[in-house]
């Protein structure tokens, strides 16, 4: 058996080492935390609950914001309805215009065939004197003029001579012939027979 070894003199004797806290202590400090944390949590809920938001400037901004939101999309809308307003006389007026150009169209087109018909009309009235009028000169009844009766298409002046000849005889075979000295003279003639005018103007078959 070992005896115990004496201490120095002057010397202390080492404290044993602190035994850690059980788990019971441990549970006991966190469950204060916790609970602490939870009046916290609370107190902030419950403030934040009593704060009115309307009453806030960012609310009464924003409520503000939305007014001027408003008022324009009214405006907008309404400038909408004034330019489909716009729109649809201005079609009506295109579709007038369109049917008052059409009208006159088919109007000029109508003068147009019109005109035309009487230009045609004039034109084959014209033909039909050129190829029934003779002027100055001699003419075989038959083949260069037709048979029938003419009249001066002019008065004619007193130096107006016209004979009507025998065909074939070179003028030595008179018919008739005259110097009328004016006013519109008519002549007859046959086939067989010249006609032969100076001075006279133009003879128009009637």
């Amino acid at each position: 058996m070992h005896e115990a070894t004496p201490m120095p003199t002057g010397q202390q004797p080492l404290a044993a080492p602190a035994r850690s806290r059980s788990w019971y202590q441990r549970w006991q400090l966190w469950t204060g935390v916790a609970a602490l944390i939870a009046v916290v949590l609370g107190a902030a809920a419950i403030g934040a609950a009593s704060v009115d938001p309307t009453a806030s400037d960012q609310y009464r901004q924003a409520m503000s914001d939305l007014g001027d939101s408003e008022a324009e999309v009214a405006t907008l809308h309404e400038q909408v309805r004034r330019l489909g307003e716009q729109a649809e006389d201005a079609r009506a007026e295109s579709s007038a215009a369109i049917a008052s150009a059409s009208a006159r169209s088919t109007e000029l087109d109508a003068q147009a065939a019109d005109i035309a018909a009487r230009e045609a009309a004039v034109s084959a009235t014209e033909a039909v004197i050129a190829a029934n009028t003779v002027g100055p000169g001699t003419y075989v009844v038959g083949v260069d003029m037709q048979p029938g009766t003419y009249r001066s298409e002019s008065a004619v002046s007193s130096d107006c001579y016209w004979a009507i000849l025998v065909s074939g005889t070179n003028g030595d075979d008179i018919v008739e012939n005259d110097l009328p000295g004016g006013g519109f003279p008519t002549i007859t003639v046959s086939e067989g027979q010249d006609f032969k005018s100076n001075r006279c103007g133009n003879w128009v078959l009637q």
